[in-house]
């Protein structure tokens, strides 16, 4: 199953694996800085399983995070919990990156959602124009998807 969202200048689109045990992500953002997804039962930031992306000196960096309450997310393994992502593919070009990863769809680490077909979520789409994952969010939305 695979499904494909355009949310004003972000292009998500997922595919469930033949099994329905992984999940696979493609982010698009119009940005060289950092790119964040967030997935969360609730309309809201804290809670959320947020995934960020950036490229530092030539690195990807792929981090599984939480959101603890705005503005204060914490990687999943500082917090007891473990990295669950697996970075397929990414872009970094003239303004524009393009993220692939996957994860599998069901975690039994309480800083990840666990997901499957025909669930309601919410999900938080965030870039910034800067790499470092300090620097705050230049666009941010909010938007409910079926998987």
């Amino acid at each position: 199953m695979h499904k494909k969202y355009s949310f004003d200048e972000f292009t998500l689109e997922y595919r469930w694996s033949s099994d329905f045990q992984q999940i696979q992500f493609t982010i698009s953002a119009p940005t060289n800085g950092w790119v964040a997804l967030g997935l969360n039962t609730h309309n809201q930031l804290t809670g959320s399983d947020l995934t960020m992306f950036a490229v530092h000196n030539g690195i990807p960096v792929l981090d599984d995070c939480y959101i603890v309450a705005p503005g204060d997310h914490k990687a999943d393994v500082t917090l007891g919990g473990k990295n669950d992502l697996r970075l397929n593919m990414q872009s970094v070009n003239l303004g524009h990156t393009i993220l692939q990863f996957e994860r599998d769809a069901i975690i039994s680490d309480r800083y990840n959602l666990s997901l499957k077909p025909g669930q309601k979520i919410w999900v938080l789409l965030a870039y910034s124009t800067h790499p470092q994952f300090d620097h705050h969010s230049r666009k941010r939305i909010h938007r409910q998807i079926e998987l």
